[in-house]
């Protein structure tokens, strides 16, 4: 039975290598990843965790200062090499966050001032209001704009575990009381 996992592990990482620099040692960790697919025997490479990054908060010297989970735990670390896919991912979910609340913000202002507008001409307006039309028009468009952001978010939030986690190792030293992890140079 451990010959045919042992060849299943080989067999699954010569079609998807991924392979690590850390501070000048090289690692495959494809045999991480059939481990994953089929669950037999010891997992290898067991100092390689699976990281997900939650939040970002900024730089430290060389490194990228974050809140992460990793086993069940959450903390504050510093990560070396993070990818520059986790951080787009988390940058653009940042950017989209601070747009919706910028958009809510617009709406409640533009639909008190458009009912003002409205209590202060009366019946008139809608009769021959073509600017108050317009201007309504511009605010639906807007909650639409506003929908569309949130199930764009949302839609975000449901692939962020899958979008965020990689595999680092913690680097058994410290910068400023914070862990140091790293998910190393891919080649």
């Amino acid at each position: 039975m451990k010959i045919i996992t042992l060849i299943l592990l080989a067999a699954c990482s010569a079609g998807a290598s991924d392979i690590r620099n850390v501070n000048g040692s090289v690692t495959d960790l494809s045999p991480i990843h059939a481990w994953k697919e089929i669950h037999q025997g010891e997992r290898p490479l067991k100092a390689w965790k699976d990281v997900q990054v939650l939040q970002l908060s900024g730089t430290v010297s060389v490194y990228t200062r974050c809140t992460i989970k990793v086993e069940g735990r959450t903390k504050d670390v510093l990560l070396d090499h993070l990818p520059p896919d986790i951080s787009r991912f988390l940058n653009d979910k940042e950017r989209l966050e601070i747009q919706i609340k910028q958009l809510e913000v617009y709406i409640a202002d533009e639909t008190k001032r458009l009912r003002i507008v409205e209590a202060e001409s009366g019946p008139e307006i809608h009769r021959r209001g073509s600017q108050f039309k317009m201007d309504h028009a511009r605010l639906d468009n807007k909650r639409d704009d506003l929908s569309a952001m949130r199930n764009e978010l949302s839609e975000m939030k449901k692939n962020a575990a899958a979008a965020t986690t990689d595999l680092a190792v913690i680097m058994n030293k410290t910068y400023f009381n914070l862990e140091i992890w790293d998910f190393g140079l891919k080649r």
